[in-house]
């Protein structure tokens, strides 16, 4: 009988653990191939992965081509893990340091997305406008 439960709880054990499968992203890849992962990992919604590959960019790959769309990809992290400050800071530093005219266009892009977003957020705080327009006449 002691046999018996023993098995069965090392079963219930066995069957309660999960094997997660998860492309860890490690620092020796070089920036093309992170601003891969990160660009992949973001479109498939692992935010968390997609921030560490760009992160790894941003922070030790200053000089690359790929850091300013790193940067941008790291924004964007922090605006779906609901870190605006973050996302607005990486945002208006680009701007102010940015000094390829062809990536400037990105940068704004990006910052329109910001605030039509932080817009939305702003409404549905604040409840509908509209209501209280009406209300105020």
């Amino acid at each position: 009988m002691r046999f018996m439960f023993l098995m069965l709880a090392l079963l219930l054990i066995a069957a309660c653990g999960k094997k997660e499968v998860r492309n860890e992203v490690s620092e020796e890849k070089q920036p093309v191939e992170l601003l891969k992962y990160g660009d992949q990992f973001y479109a498939e919604g692992d935010y968390e992965n997609a921030f560490r590959a760009y992160g790894i960019i941003y922070y030790n790959f200053p000089t690359s081509r790929e850091y300013i769309d790193a940067a941008l990809g790291l924004s964007k992290c922090y605006g779906a893990m609901e870190n605006y400050e973050k996302e607005f800071d990486i945002l208006f530093t680009l701007l102010r340091e940015n000094l390829i005219p062809s990536k400037v266009p990105a940068v704004y892009t990006s910052i329109a997305g910001f605030y039509e977003r932080s817009a939305g957020i702003s409404e549905q705080i604040t409840a509908e406008s509209g209501n209280d327009y009406q209300k105020a006449i």
